[in-house]
């Protein structure tokens, strides 16, 4: 157990598997060793996506806060006799190329989940099918199950009946 351990790090000690002189632990300790790394680097890769993932939800929040502190020190750096003949809707022209980036941006993710969404319905939608499948190949096993029983309990009143025919049978004999 330690030379599988050690090993993960190249430290590993293969003269105990070899002088135990078994071909499949030589096998099995190599397979150990290329697949141990392959899914320690899947965990890696998971926890790495799942905080792309969190950052990636407060971006929004985020962005949204900075543009209301960019408004706010716009508005502040204004003189007041320009503050008074400037509308807020002016600002916003300023601000509207980055809203339509934004929205451009939004919508091409928007269309991406789409897909991912329609791709996951499709493998549902074909689960079910496979699953619908299996039950219908199940219940005609079970049928034929039930049907192979039948025939087994009716065999074997008819040999029970016989039996006791023989016997009522033998016993008449015997009496005469």
């Amino acid at each position: 157990m330690l030379s599988l351990f050690l090993g993960m790090f190249g430290q590993g000690d293969v003269s105990e598997i070899l002088a135990a002189g078994d071909g499949l632990g030589i096998v099995l300790y190599y397979v150990y060793l290329l697949t141990v790394p392959l899914i320690l680097f899947n965990i890696l890769v998971a926890m790495i996506t799942d905080a792309y993932v969190e950052v990636d939800s407060d971006k929004d929040a985020i962005w949204r806060l900075n543009r209301s502190k960019l408004i706010v020190e716009l508005e502040e750096s204004m003189p007041h006799y320009v503050k008074e003949r400037f509308q807020p809707e002016a600002i916003e022209v300023v601000l509207e190329p980055f809203e339509q980036q934004r929205e451009a941006t939004d919508q091409e993710k928007k269309a991406e989940l789409t897909k991912a969404l329609d791709t996951v319905t499709e493998k549902v939608d074909d689960q079910q099918r496979l699953l619908s499948e299996s039950l219908e190949g199940l219940e005609t096993l079970d049928k034929k199950c039930e049907d192979a029983a039948q025939k087994y309990l009716s065999r074997r009143q008819e040999v029970r009946r016989k039996l006791a025919a023989k016997k009522a049978l033998k016993q008449k004999m015997v009496e005469e």
